[in-house]
């Protein structure tokens, strides 16, 4: 069996996500997938300067209770998160880990009325 808290098996686990593999295919950020199998999550990270401050950021994520996949990017500046339906952890806890290896959490986008641009 697999060790999902292993952080190859996780990234691997999120690339199947991310292209659909498991059925997340158009998942709104935190909102449940169709299945109901996991919430997604994207944060807007400042502060990483290279591959391996991603890397520590994922590492860190991946080990928070619900956590089921996470991918940060030093060149996106964001980590996506996918968590449990029910998980333990919220996005307050998220972005009190991000916050403790040094780097800050941007604010959430606004979301604009129902018919109008961004």
């Amino acid at each position: 069996m697999f060790n999902i808290s292993d952080p190859i098996v996780s990234r691997w686990l999120l690339v199947l996500i991310c292209l659909g593999a498991a059925g997340l295919a158009g998942c709104d950020e935190g909102e449940p997938s169709a299945d109901g199998n996991a919430v997604r999550l994207e944060l807007a990270v400042q502060g990483m300067h290279c591959d391996g401050c991603a890397q520590a950021l994922t590492n860190k994520l991946i080990k928070l209770p619900g956590v089921i996949g996470c991918e940060a990017s030093f060149e996106k500046k964001q980590a996506v998160v996918l968590l449990e339906p029910k998980a333990a952890t919220t996005r307050d806890e998220l972005v009190t880990a991000i916050e403790a290896l040094g780097y800050t959490v941007g604010a959430e986008a606004p979301v604009p009325p129902p018919g109008e641009q961004p």
